[in-house]
């Protein structure tokens, strides 16, 4: 067969973790992420609920404290008046995203090294 790709009596190519080590097409890129889900499911999923219930959550009280004024009849302080929500929602979205994202990434590595990972090796709590 190909480089790549073995034949039905051919070995593979060495898989340590969730990826093989060799160059990836698309469905074994998305078939390594949903294996790594189904590993640990508590590592990837409650921080992605919680960045959501965060974001969402904070979108929403703003709808709720800041009601939709009537219509302008100026297009220019209609825009603005949605930029300035929409502007706040995405900085709020932007100061808390990379702090998931590392505690996703933290769980992620350890599964492409061929590790378990579990909430103790990924987030150790230094003294």
């Amino acid at each position: 067969m190909t480089e790549d790709h073995p034949g039905p009596g051919e070995p593979g190519p060495p898989q340590p973790g969730i990826v093989p080590l060799r160059p990836l097409d698309a469905g074994e890129i998305v078939g390594g992420a949903w294996r790594h889900v189904r590993r640990g499911p508590v590592l990837t999923l409650v921080p992605a609920l919680v960045l959501m219930v965060v974001v969402l959550g904070a979108e929403g009280l703003l709808t709720l404290v800041e009601p939709t004024p009537p219509p302008a009849p100026d297009l220019v302080e209609a825009f603005a008046g949605a930029l300035g929500g929409g502007l706040l929602v995405a900085l709020l979205g932007a100061l808390v995203t990379p702090p998931f994202a590392v505690l996703l990434l933290a769980g992620l590595h350890l599964a492409v090294l061929g590790q378990r990972p579990t909430l103790r090796s990924s987030y150790p709590v230094r003294p």
